[in-house]
């Protein structure tokens, strides 16, 4: 056989071999990106289902999915807001509160943001408001006390804070002929401490 006619055979030989190879190696890779991407929906298919059982079966409606587990503290004063601005001061910068202030009057808001409440609103409805959601309800124990604080306490605000699942600090002022035996006449800035103990105690336990 002529050496011209051997060398067109290989060529043709390798031709089809290299022709055979690529094939296969077009296959295989083909073959590897559809596995790829397939596991990469099903990855993802699960991971959103994750989420979203994570999110529906979260006892506090999604909130410790979406990372805010935060304990709701509700400070209600009236007055001068004294005892409310107090209560802020103390507890205000605690990352893991979310502090919320409702004032009987205009001037008790006010003094309980000058205490550092960035959310805080005035009058019966607010205070209604803020008792359904509150976990932890801190004031002078005239809140719950239909018009006490000079009146200023409306039967709707007494029967919202009183009918409330929060827990409630109430800090015992003996004026307005409520009198409440015990505290043996002990400082208001005393007792002040003392229910910022407790609010404190309730949130490092998560009993609120």
């Amino acid at each position: 056989m002529p050496i011209a006619k051997i060398f067109s055979v290989r060529k043709l030989s390798n031709l089809k071999e290299r022709r055979f190879l690529f094939g296969r190696l077009d296959a295989i890779i083909f073959k590897a990106i559809i596995l790829s991407a397939i596991g990469i929906v099903f990855y993802a298919c699960a991971l959103v289902y994750t989420k979203i059982n994570q999110f529906t079966n979260d006892g506090n409606g999604g909130v410790e999915a979406m990372g805010d587990n935060r304990c709701r503290v509700l400070i209600i004063d009236g007055q001068g807001g004294r005892i409310g601005k107090q209560l802020a001061e103390a507890i205000g910068q605690d990352p893991r509160i979310e502090l919320t202030a409702a004032g009987t009057n205009s001037a008790a808001t006010v003094n309980m943001m000058k205490g550092g409440v960035r959310t805080a609103a005035t009058g019966e409805n607010a205070v209604v408001v803020g008792c359904r959601r509150a976990d932890i309800i801190a004031g002078p124990i005239g809140i719950v006390i239909a018009d006490a604080l000079m009146g200023e306490v409306t039967p709707r605000m007494a029967a919202a804070v009183g009918q409330s699942l929060a827990k409630k600090i109430l800090i015992p002022v003996n004026k307005c002929d409520n009198i409440v035996i015990g505290t043996g006449g002990r400082p208001v800035a005393e007792l002040i401490e003392e229910a910022v103990a407790l609010i404190l105690k309730a949130v490092n336990s998560g009993a609120y």
